[in-house]
């Protein structure tokens, strides 16, 4: 499903339209939301909710990053080409949708890393476990930010601070991880 936001920007809109078509419609759908310059990708892990069997629950959310349409990188390329319908697994459409899923995360695992990889089912969801791990440390850093800024003591500083750059060592090592093949 296409969502053209004319001039708006795609950022500000895009998560109300991923929101509102995913939750609303109970299919697997390839959700882009677009303007003229720019755009986004979404798909989603449904499955039957338990207590209405009419209704989906949605597992897990997958968002590309923003991409130019007037730019083109080497990532935003590799990224397009592996969507392309020719190249994706047609055994059913579970697969197909599977390959858009693959796709998506792989594209943001090379935004981390600077090189877009294809790679099986099973190194994507490692990267996708990898990708989480990422924005939980990030989320860690920047609560131990907020409390290095309120922090008096100077021994509690040397500490947070220690803490916070124990927190980016790990977000290195694994987005080193990330990049092997």
């Amino acid at each position: 499903m296409i969502c053209n936001v004319g001039n708006e920007k795609v950022d500000e809109v895009a998560t109300n339209c991923f929101q509102l078509f995913q939750k609303h419609i109970p299919y697997n759908m390839l959700v882009i939301v677009e303007n003229d310059t720019e755009f986004k990708l979404n798909v989603c892990e449904k499955r039957i909710n338990q207590n209405d069997k009419t209704k989906r629950t949605i597992e897990n959310q997958y968002t590309s990053g923003t991409i130019s349409k007037l730019y083109k990188t080497e990532l935003s390329d590799a990224f397009l080409t592996t969507l392309d319908f020719s190249k994706l697994d047609k055994t059913n459409l579970e697969m197909l949708y599977r390959g858009y899923c693959n796709a998506i995360v792989q594209f943001n695992s090379a935004s981390v890393t600077g090189v877009f990889q294809a790679r099986n089912s099973a190194r994507t969801q490692d990267d996708l476990v990898m990708l989480n791990q990422i924005e939980d440390l990030e989320r860690d850093i920047s609560k131990l930010t907020n409390q290095l800024k309120a922090e008096k003591q100077q021994n509690q500083r040397v500490t947070l601070n220690i803490a916070i750059h124990q927190k980016r060592k790990q977000i290195e090592d694994i987005k080193i991880k990330l990049s092997q093949i």
